[in-house]
């Protein structure tokens, strides 16, 4: 489980809870957890059936969401 603070400029809320799930069969949930004018907090389960997920792989799924949304909706890491 984590939680991650973007900065939306323009990205509509839904598409980028939609980016972020495109990610990774690792993810299984995506929700809204806090936002703030421009500022949203996205709340993502990460789960594998068969084994537990290392702090590693977490963080190339995490680096791959990042990337993602910046390049196609312009949102930013807050």
């Amino acid at each position: 489980v984590e939680d991650i603070s973007l900065i939306l400029s323009g990205a509509q809320t839904g598409e980028v809870m939609r980016e972020i799930k495109k990610q990774s069969l690792l993810i299984k949930d995506v929700s809204l957890l806090d936002e703030f004018n421009d500022s949203k907090t996205f709340h993502i389960i990460y789960q594998s059936e068969e084994k537990n997920l290392t702090n590693e792989e977490v963080s190339k799924i995490r680096e791959k969401i990042i990337i993602s949304l910046k390049e196609k909706l312009g949102v930013i890491l807050r």
